[in-house]
Parts: C-alpha cells; structure tokens; sequence
C-alpha cells in the first residue's frame, strides 16, 4: 500500500470491501457523488465527519467513508496477502491501469481490477470473441478460427475463459503461439489454481482479471459485468453465436453495439441471434479475415474524467 498513490489507495479503501470487519464499501452512486463533489478521493483522506458532511455528504454517508479510510493497515494486509497469491489489485490511478478500458466504458469502467498475471499484456488492446456456452460444432469451428486469426494479428484475445465459445477460441490463440486476456465472473483466486491456468500464467500466454473481490461467486451480474468489459478492452469484438432476445451474450452486445462500440457478428442465417444483433447495427461478417479491417478502422471514444470513473455499476 505505501508505493501507492494517495488516489489510488483511496480508491482501495472506498470500493474494495477487502478490510475486515469495515463499513460497507460505497456503492457506485455514492462513489460517484464524492467525486463530483472533491474531484480526486484522495483529497478524503484525513477529513473528518464534519468536514464531509460540510462537503453535501449526509452524516451517515460521512461516517461511513470516515470509517472506510481509517481501515488502511488492515486492508494493507489482505492486499499483500493476495499479492503472495498472485494477485494484484490495479485502481485506475495505478500505471498498469488499462487506458482503453477507460476510453471505451467511460463512466461505466471499473474504478479497480483484480488481476493474475502479466499486466503488460492487460494494457494491450486486443479483440474480443463472445457467445454461446453450448454450439455445434459449425460454430466451435468458427471459434478456434477466430482465435487463431487473433494470433496472426499480433494481438490478444480477449474473453470471458467460460465453456463454449470463450475456451474454444482462446484455446484457437493458444495453439496458434497467440495470448489471452481472460475476464472472469467467479472466483479469480479459485481458477488460477487450476494446472492448466497456472502453466498459461507461468508462460506468460495469459493474464486473467476480474472488477470483483477473488472469492466472488458467479451471478448473472457478475457475467453480465464481465461481458462489458470484454468490450471495453477490445478494438473490436467477435460475436460468433447470440440467442435471439435472451442471456448474456445478447445483452452484452445490444448494449456495446447502443454504446457505439465495434461489434462484428458472424453473418449466418441459420442464427436469429446474430441477425437481431445485425439489424440492430452489429457489423455482419462472414469471413474471419475482416476483422482486421475493423480493428485497423475503429476510432477511441472521447477519454472520460477522472470525476466520472466508476466501479462497475453492479450495485
């Protein structure tokens, strides 16, 4: 905690709910209220209640975020106990933060990260692959294809490491000598355990995150928030199998495809769910080879303030 900027050990305090025994960590609207109110949270640190409340803060808020940033020495430890397991937590005022997710999610970008592994390869802006978790074997194809083109470019995959159309392409990279950024939407501290990951870990083949605590258990709302910022860390991203109208993979792209993100859709008429998200303005293609041309086409969205970083608004 002591190499960290007062900012981003403010971000810590306020948002992780790692100290034990702490306050509740500020939800996203109240996050955000401080900062529209002080611009940087570090300027919290050492204010009192009084203080605070002087600022348009309720007192119940108030003591609240009084008591979250008098919990440093215990968070302090559970932060270095993670590191000891491989795990890093990145707040957006941290170097290793991934710009590109900032620009892209704006307000919506995950003010930290839990991350294992390289966190250089987390700031390289990749190309996503989404879908289904159950395809035939037409569409695994399509996966592993698109995940050995993402190595060709010369850039990572990214995805959600999920059955399905997540590990098919990923592991189309892997075999290809390409790398992988992983988002995940359960335990990071419980998958980095496993052989297979740890070998792409010790190998430097991949880098797996997470916006949520690394003892998080899979919900809708996790899977939902990983879908976003697969998005968000990708030029442009692959949807190779949508159902029409339902689940995670639709959502996430209706919504990135409303947020004018690049979204290409694997044109094929057999799949309702990838026609809906075509005229809803997904760009439909039907050979792998194209997305090259949308990745070197795709223009950044204006970077948003500090003010309106967020934690991912799950809550």
């Amino acid at each position: 905690m002591d190499s960290r900027s007062d900012s981003s050990k403010a971000v810590l305090l306020l948002l992780s709910g790692l100290a034990p025994n702490g306050p509740l960590p500020l939800k996203v609207r109240e996050y955000r209220k401080l900062c529209g109110l002080c611009g940087d949270p570090s300027t919290l640190i050492g204010k009192s209640q009084g203080d605070l409340t002087k600022l348009g803060l309720v007192p119940e808020l108030a003591e609240r975020v009084t008591g979250l940033l008098d919990q440093a020495v215990s968070l302090a430890l559970v932060v270095e106990s993670y590191a000891e397991k491989g795990i890093k937590v990145v707040t957006e005022f941290d170097a290793p933060y991934p710009k590109h997710l900032k620009t892209n999610l704006g307000p919506k970008a995950p003010s930290l990260l839990f991350v294992a592994g390289s966190l250089d390869l987390l700031s390289q802006p990749g190309v996503g692959v989404v879908g289904s978790r159950n395809v035939d074997e037409q569409r695994a194809s399509t996966a592993r294809e698109a995940g050995a083109y993402i190595a060709s470019l010369g850039v990572p995959i990214v995805s959600g490491n999920s059955r399905g159309v997540d590990l098919l392409s990923m592991n189309g990279t892997y075999e290809e000598g390409g790398s992988a950024i992983a988002v995940l939407s359960d335990s990071l501290e419980s998958t980095i355990k496993e052989k297979e990951v740890r070998n792409r870990l010790l190998n430097e083949e991949a880098v797996f995150c997470s916006p949520y605590r690394p003892d998080s258990n899979f919900t809708i709302g996790t899977a939902m928030g990983r879908n976003k910022i697969i998005y968000g860390l990708s030029v442009v991203t692959l949807v190779v199998h949508s159902a029409f109208e339902k689940g995670g993979t639709w959502a996430g792209a209706k919504e990135a495809i409303r947020g004018k993100q690049k979204v290409a859709i694997w044109d094929d008429a057999d799949l309702p769910g990838n026609q809906g998200l075509i005229e809803l303005g997904g760009i439909p293609i039907k050979n792998i080879n194209l997305l090259k041309k949308i990745q070197t086409q795709a223009q950044p969205i204006n970077e948003p303030t500090i003010q309106q970083q967020a934690l991912f608004p799950n809550s």
